[in-house]
């Protein structure tokens, strides 16, 4: 595609800028997906741009909190987290049912500050993990990265540890029944992020409702409020 040629080769001036000014060195793989990022963004403006300029707040608001799940299916919403001072980083990930009650929980964390894809990636990965040993089917995924998700549905191979846990979660939805990844936004993601934050004080726990967190407790209970 035209457009994503020019948009990486936008990205590459600009890692070059970056080395020439900053000192800052960019992997081959940062620089792809800075630029896919870049032209999803600009593809989105580019079909939105007649949309009217004020969006009715209830409109808005509903496209912007945890939802239910349909019936006989399970919501996971996974998030990561980069703990610079401690050189950590931390996932947390929920499964709740139609009826937005808890069914488990769970947090990891691991020693070394990486990129804030690369987390995201590894969240995705550590909870399709989860979902495959469970034996759960019929299960969305959601988290609030959207450079996994268009990673997910993209062909192109890269030569990066974001790429390499990008490949393993594709080998892991081949082996799932009825079990996709969606994009949401934060806001809709508040409770995986509320687990991911807490992982570096509830590190590598399963939480179920007889020992969740009052902290996660109450984000569940206020997602719940929020759709009554």
């Amino acid at each position: 595609m035209v457009e994503e040629g020019l948009m990486v080769a936008w990205s590459i001036w600009k890692a070059r800028n970056e080395l020439l000014w900053n000192n800052k060195i960019r992997t081959a793989a940062d620089v792809v997906i800075d630029a896919r990022s870049t032209l999803d963004q600009w593809s989105y403006a580019q079909s939105h741009r007649f949309d009217p300029l004020l969006v009715p707040a209830a409109t808005k608001h509903k496209e912007e909190h945890w939802f239910k799940p349909e019936i006989n299916k399970i919501k996971v919403n996974v998030d990561g987290a980069i703990f610079h001072s401690n050189g950590f980083h931390g996932i947390g990930a929920v499964a709740r049912d139609s009826d937005g009650q808890l069914i488990e929980a769970f947090t990891t964390l691991k020693c070394g500050v990486v990129q804030p894809a690369t987390v995201e990636a590894f969240g995705i990965k550590e909870a399709l993990s989860w979902i495959k040993y469970k034996g759960w089917s019929n299960v969305i995924v959601e988290t609030d990265s959207i450079v996994s998700v268009q990673a997910l549905s993209s062909s192109l191979v890269m030569p990066s540890i974001f790429g390499l846990l990008i490949s393993d979660c594709k080998s892991l939805l081949n082996c799932l029944v009825n079990v996709c990844v969606s994009f949401v936004p934060r806001s809709a993601n508040r409770t995986a992020h509320c687990l991911a934050r807490g992982s570096c004080y509830w590190s590598d726990r399963i939480f179920n409702v007889s020992n969740v967190p009052n902290a996660v407790h109450s984000a569940i209970m206020a997602d719940l409020a929020i759709i009554s």
